[in-house]
């Protein structure tokens, strides 16, 4: 399996990655010692968990796999901290709650280090100084060795990179997480920008759109399906919507055309997205990953990062203002973000062409959609 480079650091995964959300709750710990296996043994090393997984039991099951199943050497360990859903408050990025809590996941996980720890959720609460001094903090003593974040926004994120990289010395935030899937594409807009501005690399969760891009749920709910359960349901239902069926059906037809299954079209989309760094975790779980996908994550092809002088990723035309096609001169558009469907939106507006210049032009409050005249 190929392997990639995370950020700049010197660490190097599989471009997919095995996620343990549902270990010692959906799946036993005789199931993921088969997932871990055919895992390992196809290249992968990247194993993503956290320390709320199934209130621990994640962990647990994983360090029980470290020590009989395959060698710690041989994989990368990934965990999280950051939420308290039985505390006074739901996330704790204090200093005290962070070092506690990865000494906790280093005793489940039954090792003395992780190879990446990710702050899991910004504490609005907590100093982002005090939050990042506990990574180095962790960084320093050897229980960590790289640094990252969960599932954070394009800014929390950029506020915590930022400060990182303003002193020379500080340990990078070289890993970003978040949500993207055909179905979920919200981090083209913020976060893919922030992470290469940041040299940072994104681990995505969810490539198969939490399994409904397998097409399981086209002619309803399976029985043994994650929208069956009442505890997995509310996950998995706002991806069971009309505008998600469309997708699937496209999804679907690519396939078909193919010769592969719809699985195989959605994670290959996600893992090969020309620009996205490298590595991204997903979750997705399927009754056929052993024939379609014996791990559960993708990751895209390596790309270095480019400033913004050229087209960024940008809101989709589906903004506000008018929808009107008109031709752009040089110079109008400052900044552009190619859509999907292959037309340019304009994020401002330099100046009014010329009269008689046969150039049309036009003003709106937000976004105008625009397409390259021939």
């Amino acid at each position: 399996m190929e392997q990639r480079q995370v950020g700049r650091s010197g660490l190097w995964v599989s471009r997919t990655a095995l996620g343990t959300m549902s270990w010692g709750n959906d799946t036993s710990e005789e199931e993921a010692g088969q997932q871990l296996t055919a895992f390992v043994n196809a290249g992968g090393t990247l194993v993503d968990t956290a320390d709320i997984y199934t209130g621990g039991q994640s962990e647990r099951i994983l360090g029980r796999l470290l020590r009989g199943t395959v060698r710690r050497e041989d994989v990368v360990v990934a965990t999280k901290s950051g939420h308290t859903p039985e505390a006074y408050r739901p996330v704790d990025g204090s200093r005290r709650h962070l070092l506690a809590s990865l000494d906790a996941s280093l005793r489940r996980l039954q090792t003395d280090y992780v190879d990446l720890w990710q702050l899991h959720v910004f504490d609005p609460c907590t100093p982002p100084e005090e939050t990042l001094s506990a990574m180095e903090t962790a960084v320093a003593s050897g229980k960590a060795r790289y640094v990252g974040t969960g599932d954070l926004k394009a800014w929390q994120f950029a506020t915590l990179a930022t400060w990182q990289r303003a002193q020379p010395g500080r340990v990078p935030l070289v890993s970003a997480g978040t949500e993207y899937s055909l179905l979920n594409r919200g981090a083209d807009h913020a976060l893919r920008p922030a992470a290469a501005a940041s040299e940072a690399h994104v681990i995505a969760w969810s490539p198969l759109g939490r399994g409904v891009l397998s097409a399981k749920y086209r002619n309803g709910v399976p029985a043994d399906s994650r929208a069956a359960f009442p505890h997995m349901a509310p996950y998995v239902e706002p991806y069971l919507d009309d505008r998600s069926r469309r997708v699937v059906e496209s999804v679907c037809t690519a396939a078909e055309g193919l010769g592969v299954s719809p699985l195989a079209v959605a994670l290959s989309w996600a893992r090969d997205q020309e620009g996205w760094p490298p590595p991204w975790s997903a979750r997705a779980r399927s009754p056929n990953w052993r024939r379609s996908c014996p791990w559960r994550v993708c990751a895209c092809r390596p790309r270095s990062a480019t400033p913004w002088t050229t087209p960024p990723p940008g809101p989709s035309a589906e903004g506000p203002g008018p929808r009107r096609p008109v031709q752009v001169p040089g110079g109008i558009g400052k900044f552009w973000s190619k859509t999907w469907s292959g037309s340019y939106t304009a994020l401002r507006a330099r100046r009014r062409p010329s009269a008689g210049s046969g150039k049309a032009w036009a003003r709106t409050s937000g976004p105008v959609r625009v397409s390259k005249l021939r």
